[in-house]
């Protein structure tokens, strides 16, 4: 018997003042500990200088994106000199990942 499990859908689950937010806690916690970014195929490539605070904040904003973005992949590297988070998603995801981008040019 095959089970088809339909993609979840690509719609952030946020209200407007959530998104609001949820994006000043990104500007105060992690995008002054941006290093290097990176555009890739479907998806956006954040690298931050190492450090346990960093490591602890950028865990707990993935933990709360994945509850409002489930059609979003976020992986975490292993630690080392730079902590890289990559946010991944179908074609379909690229406005919201685009929003990601907008958020780091305007700091």
């Amino acid at each position: 018997m095959t089970v088809q499990v339909d993609p979840p859908e690509v719609a952030c689950s946020l209200s407007d003042e959530e998104k609001r937010a949820r994006r000043a806690l990104a500007r105060r916690t992690l995008i002054p500990h941006i290093i290097e970014t990176q555009e890739i195929e479907h998806g956006l490539k954040l690298v931050f200088l190492q450090s346990e605070a960093v490591r602890s904040s950028v865990e707990a904003l993935v933990g709360m994106e994945r509850e409002c973005c489930a059609f979003l992949t976020f992986t975490i590297t292993p630690p080392g000199e730079a902590l890289t988070l990559t946010i991944e998603g179908l074609p379909e995801a690229g406005a919201i990942i685009g929003s990601f981008i907008e958020q780091l040019q305007g700091h």
